[in-house]
């Protein structure tokens, strides 16, 4: 009953049971199932409890990202900190940089970007910045939740990954073109100021602004093609 109710998210439920018999409550298979199922309030309640084992952290971060067809964003991020303390202290943490829980979150985050799931995006916004500093991340990973981001307009993603090294000359002009197709006129002036698009991707987003009837990314465009 224990790990139904934590995995229900029944806060008050589980903290009355575990105020009344701590010793016998099985914490860290509630513990697991309310990470697998994004119940971020009794995951906190419980991880605070102190009886959690490294091994049920670990778990519980992998869990959070692997749920088919959703990332309980929220939880992923709460449980990212206290699990990457975990693998520095052990000094695994080398071992576990590129990890699949890692490329999973990101990957997940990307997706919802790319296909406008309704994730919030504060949260998906929160787990791109934080799994892109994790070593290992294929270089493939980084430029194309670059790329989405900026052809969905999220120049908080873009703005923490623009210096990022990883980022192609490619994928720059990707991004560039992406957002004149959608008219995030705002992205495209931020990507054009830093001087790194090319004339041909400032060409091509112009071909793609023309053919989706994108007024104030073509008059930009125009603009800044006539100052060439």
């Amino acid at each position: 009953m224990f790990v139904k109710l934590a995995e229900g998210g029944h806060l008050s439920t589980v903290k009355y049971l575990y105020d009344r018999g701590s010793l016998f409550a099985p914490v860290n298979p509630a513990f697991l199932s309310a990470a697998t199922y994004g119940k971020t309030n009794v995951v906190e309640f419980l991880l605070n409890s102190g009886l959690i084992t490294a091994e049920s952290l670990d778990n519980a971060f992998e869990a959070a990202t692997e749920l088919v067809g959703v990332v309980h964003f929220d939880t992923v991020i709460f449980l990212y900190k206290p699990r990457r303390a975990f693998l520095s202290a052990t000094n695994k943490a080398h071992e576990r940089t590129s990890d699949k829980a890692i490329i999973t979150a990101l990957g997940k985050a990307t997706e919802g970007e790319e296909s406008n799931i309704n994730y919030d995006t504060r949260y998906q916004s929160e787990i791109i910045k934080l799994m892109s500093e994790e070593e290992g991340i294929p270089t493939e990973m980084i430029c194309k939740a670059f790329v989405t981001a900026a052809s969905n307009g999220n120049l908080e993603v873009v703005g923490h990954l623009y210096d990022d090294h990883r980022i192609s000359a490619e994928a720059m002009g990707e991004s560039f073109v992406g957002a004149a197709g959608n008219n995030h006129v705002d992205m495209m002036t931020s990507l054009y100021d830093g001087q790194r698009i090319s004339p041909m991707a400032a060409l091509q987003a112009f071909k793609k602004a023309l053919v989706v009837e994108n007024p104030s990314a073509l008059e930009y465009l125009v603009t800044k093609l006539a100052q060439e």
